[in-house]
Protein backbone atom coordinates (compact mmCIF):
# COMPACT_ATOMS: atom_id res chain seq x y z
CA UNK A 1 0.00 0.00 0.00
CA UNK A 2 2.35 2.74 1.13
CA UNK A 3 4.65 1.50 -2.82
CA UNK A 4 1.28 2.72 -3.98
CA UNK A 5 1.13 5.26 -2.02
CA UNK A 6 4.74 6.55 -3.01
CA UNK A 7 3.90 5.99 -7.03
CA UNK A 8 0.92 8.48 -6.54
CA UNK A 9 3.42 10.92 -5.27
CA UNK A 10 1.40 10.81 -1.74
CA UNK A 11 4.02 12.17 0.91
CA UNK A 12 4.02 9.69 3.79
CA UNK A 13 5.84 8.74 7.05
CA UNK A 14 5.16 5.06 8.14
CA UNK A 15 6.67 4.44 11.94
CA UNK A 16 6.52 1.01 12.77
CA UNK A 17 6.39 0.48 16.73
CA UNK A 18 6.74 -2.49 18.47
CA UNK A 19 9.37 -5.14 19.35
CA UNK A 20 10.68 -7.80 16.65
CA UNK A 21 9.41 -11.14 18.60
CA UNK A 22 9.25 -12.78 15.16
CA UNK A 23 13.33 -11.43 14.34
CA UNK A 24 11.56 -10.40 10.69
CA UNK A 25 13.28 -6.72 10.97
CA UNK A 26 15.52 -7.46 8.37
CA UNK A 27 13.32 -8.96 5.93
CA UNK A 28 10.98 -5.87 6.94
CA UNK A 29 13.96 -3.57 5.92
CA UNK A 30 14.37 -4.82 2.50
CA UNK A 31 11.35 -5.13 1.70
CA UNK A 32 11.21 -1.56 2.36
CA UNK A 33 14.11 -0.93 0.54
CA UNK A 34 13.15 -3.42 -2.94
CA UNK A 35 9.86 -1.28 -2.66
CA UNK A 36 11.97 1.91 -2.28
CA UNK A 37 9.78 3.31 0.21
CA UNK A 38 13.08 2.66 2.94
CA UNK A 39 13.78 6.34 3.48
CA UNK A 40 10.12 6.66 4.23
CA UNK A 41 9.68 3.43 6.82
CA UNK A 42 10.95 4.03 10.34
CA UNK A 43 11.42 1.23 12.54
CA UNK A 44 11.43 2.29 16.22
CA UNK A 45 11.39 -1.08 18.02
CA UNK A 46 9.94 -0.95 21.94
CA UNK A 47 9.73 2.54 23.17
CA UNK A 48 8.57 3.60 26.54
CA UNK A 49 5.28 4.69 27.59
CA UNK A 50 5.88 8.51 27.12
CA UNK A 51 7.48 7.75 23.97
CA UNK A 52 4.41 5.88 22.78
CA UNK A 53 2.12 8.55 23.57
CA UNK A 54 3.51 11.05 21.40
CA UNK A 55 3.80 8.60 18.15
CA UNK A 56 -0.01 8.59 18.82
CA UNK A 57 0.11 11.91 19.21
CA UNK A 58 2.02 13.22 15.96
CA UNK A 59 0.15 10.06 14.27
CA UNK A 60 -3.19 10.77 11.72
CA UNK A 61 -3.52 7.37 11.51
CA UNK A 62 -2.91 4.02 12.97
CA UNK A 63 -2.70 0.77 10.58
CA UNK A 64 -2.78 -2.79 12.01
CA UNK A 65 -2.55 -5.61 9.45
CA UNK A 66 -2.64 -8.04 12.31
CA UNK A 67 -4.82 -11.85 11.22
CA UNK A 68 -6.13 -12.05 14.80
CA UNK A 69 -5.76 -9.76 18.04
CA UNK A 70 -7.92 -11.23 21.43
CA UNK A 71 -8.32 -7.91 22.00
CA UNK A 72 -6.24 -5.62 20.44
CA UNK A 73 -5.09 -2.71 22.66
CA UNK A 74 -3.28 -0.77 20.85
CA UNK A 75 -6.02 0.31 18.55
CA UNK A 76 -7.83 1.15 21.58
CA UNK A 77 -4.94 3.26 22.75
CA UNK A 78 -4.18 4.45 19.58
CA UNK A 79 -7.88 6.02 18.77
CA UNK A 80 -8.16 7.40 22.75
CA UNK A 81 -5.24 9.94 21.27
CA UNK A 82 -7.89 10.28 18.47
CA UNK A 83 -5.73 8.58 15.42
CA UNK A 84 -7.95 6.91 12.77
CA UNK A 85 -7.67 3.20 12.75
CA UNK A 86 -6.99 1.43 9.38
CA UNK A 87 -7.19 -2.27 11.16
CA UNK A 88 -7.98 -5.71 9.53
CA UNK A 89 -11.43 -6.81 9.05
CA UNK A 90 -10.99 -9.23 11.94
CA UNK A 91 -13.71 -9.63 14.89
CA UNK A 92 -12.02 -8.19 17.72
CA UNK A 93 -11.65 -4.87 15.51
CA UNK A 94 -14.85 -5.26 14.20
CA UNK A 95 -16.32 -4.60 17.57
CA UNK A 96 -14.50 -0.94 17.77
CA UNK A 97 -14.77 0.00 14.51
CA UNK A 98 -18.24 -1.32 13.01
CA UNK A 99 -21.01 0.88 12.72
CA UNK A 100 -19.24 4.17 14.34
CA UNK A 101 -17.40 6.05 11.49
CA UNK A 102 -14.58 6.19 13.50
CA UNK A 103 -12.21 4.36 11.55
CA UNK A 104 -12.31 1.53 8.28
CA UNK A 105 -11.78 -1.74 7.83
CA UNK A 106 -10.06 -3.18 5.36
CA UNK A 107 -8.53 -6.22 3.37
CA UNK A 108 -4.91 -5.17 3.42
CA UNK A 109 -4.56 -8.00 0.54
CA UNK A 110 -6.44 -5.39 -1.52
CA UNK A 111 -3.11 -2.98 -1.92
CA UNK A 112 -4.79 -0.56 -3.96
CA UNK A 113 -8.02 -0.14 -2.05
CA UNK A 114 -6.36 0.20 1.54
CA UNK A 115 -3.87 2.80 -0.43
CA UNK A 116 -7.07 4.72 -1.40
CA UNK A 117 -8.26 4.82 2.23
CA UNK A 118 -4.85 5.83 3.45
CA UNK A 119 -4.79 8.57 0.79
CA UNK A 120 -7.96 10.21 1.45
CA UNK A 121 -6.98 9.79 4.88
CA UNK A 122 -3.92 11.96 4.08
CA UNK A 123 -5.85 14.24 2.13
CA UNK A 124 -9.29 15.03 3.79
CA UNK A 125 -10.03 16.81 7.00
CA UNK A 126 -9.95 14.18 9.23
CA UNK A 127 -11.47 15.42 12.71
CA UNK A 128 -14.78 13.99 12.46
CA UNK A 129 -13.35 10.89 12.32
CA UNK A 130 -10.71 11.43 14.57
CA UNK A 131 -13.23 12.70 17.36
CA UNK A 132 -15.73 9.46 16.44
CA UNK A 133 -12.56 7.65 17.72
CA UNK A 134 -11.62 8.91 20.81
CA UNK A 135 -15.34 8.43 21.65
CA UNK A 136 -15.53 4.98 20.70
CA UNK A 137 -12.59 4.62 22.68
CA UNK A 138 -14.28 5.51 25.86
CA UNK A 139 -16.44 2.75 25.90
CA UNK A 140 -13.62 0.69 26.56
CA UNK A 141 -12.54 2.65 29.69
CA UNK A 142 -12.09 0.95 32.78
CA UNK A 143 -15.31 3.30 34.39
CA UNK A 144 -17.46 2.05 31.51
CA UNK A 145 -16.42 -1.15 31.55
CA UNK A 146 -17.04 -1.48 35.37
CA UNK A 147 -20.24 0.73 35.05
CA UNK A 148 -21.27 -1.75 32.51
CA UNK A 149 -20.14 -5.13 34.84
CA UNK A 150 -21.97 -3.54 37.68
CA UNK A 151 -25.50 -3.33 35.59
CA UNK A 152 -25.35 -6.89 34.51
CA UNK A 153 -24.17 -8.26 38.28
CA UNK A 154 -27.33 -6.40 39.16
CA UNK A 155 -29.68 -7.70 36.50
CA UNK A 156 -28.18 -11.18 37.04
CA UNK A 157 -28.85 -10.61 40.85
CA UNK A 158 -32.28 -9.27 40.53
CA UNK A 159 -33.36 -12.27 38.56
Amino acid sequence: MFAILKERGIDFELRIVGGDWEKILPELQTLAQSLGIQKKVFFLGEISDKKLIEEYGRARFFVSASRYEAFGISTVEAMAAGCVPIVSDIPSFRDFIANTNAGFLVDFTQHSQTADIIEKTLKTDCRPLMKNARLRARDFSWEARIASWKSLYQRVLRK
